[in-house]
């Protein structure tokens, strides 16, 4: 028996409204996986940029939590907002989709300003 079981079966009830919320949770949880893939994307092209402003907050941040600390950050964040939007969260959706949008604005200024 295995310690942990994740339970993906979808079971249908007789009321049409019940039915069209059985894959509810799976796609909340899918949804936040394709923003976190963009989010790690946007993470690693900032990282790697040379802007001055990344360097200076890349080595004060490196002093707290070490080299790959930003990465454990992101991770953390991801598996929160998954977790939450497994319990069927809609606001976890939200918030973490705001939270990519505002990276993606972060990384167009950042890419649209350089010289």
């Amino acid at each position: 028996m295995p310690l942990l079981h994740l339970n993906w079966e979808v079971y249908f009830c007789s009321h049409d409204n019940d039915r069209q919320w059985a894959y509810v949770e799976p796609m909340y949880v899918f949804v936040i996986f394709l923003c976190g893939v963009a989010n790690f994307a946007m993470h690693k092209a900032m990282l790697e940029s040379k802007h001055p402003i990344i360097a200076e907050a890349r080595t004060s941040f490196n002093k707290v939590l070490g080299p790959y600390g930003s990465y454990i950050l992101e991770f953390f964040m991801l598996v929160s907002a998954m977790v939450f939007a497994s319990m069927g969260l809609l606001t976890a959706v939200i918030f973490y989709s705001v939270y990519t949008l505002a990276n993606g604005a972060a990384v167009w200024v950042l890419f649209s300003n350089k010289h």
